[in-house]
């Protein structure tokens, strides 16, 4: 036979005004199952009784939340990602762009010295960095005429092909090309 539920709870049932207290003016103890009481706090059941709540703390994070943050990251690394290689590509060119300074400084003294200019970087006793060597041919090609000239080109290679600037060059002159990228 099963005792009434008023009588095996009887013993439980904690006196209202005391567990307010407790609980703050915040906590009022509500007829629905989504109670603004924290957990273990009073609250009313059917009877109109104050019974602890034997709702279980969940733990983790729900797949709803996890799509979301993996949206979130997708989204970002789609905004980032083709900047970040821009500024990769930006970096490479600007080293590119000191060795054809180099190399040009250096052609400038050798006609100083010889009274001519040479056709590869290695006559030059210099190398090409091979930071910029993995990521540009450089080449010196010499002017056939009475005054001797030279154009110093850096062919982009690989994914820096893919710059914007191309193929950069400096002649003995000191003129740059493209323009807009140095």
């Amino acid at each position: 036979m099963r005792l009434p539920y008023l009588i095996t709870h009887l013993t439980i049932s904690p006196i209202p005004r005391i567990r307010r207290k407790a609980y703050g003016p915040h906590c009022i103890p509500k007829r629905t199952s989504l109670s603004p009481c924290p957990e273990g706090s009073p609250e009313e059941n059917e009877n109109g009784r104050y019974a602890m709540s034997t709702r279980k703390t969940q733990h983790g994070f729900t797949l709803i939340e996890l799509m979301i943050t993996v949206a979130v990251i997708g989204i970002l690394v789609a905004i980032g990602l083709p900047s970040y290689n821009s500024a990769i590509r930006k970096g490479n060119r600007s080293d590119a762009q000191a060795a054809l300074m180099d190399i040009a400084s250096r052609q400038q003294q050798m006609l100083v010295d010889t009274r001519r200019y040479v056709a590869t970087v290695a006559e030059l006793h210099i190398s090409v960095p091979p930071k910029v060597a993995a990521q540009y041919a450089v080449t010196i090609t010499l002017g056939a005429g009475l005054a001797p000239t030279f154009v110093t080109t850096a062919t982009p290679l690989g994914a820096q092909a893919q710059d914007s600037c191309g193929t950069l060059s400096l002649d003995n002159n000191g003129v740059k090309q493209p323009t807009n990228c140095w």
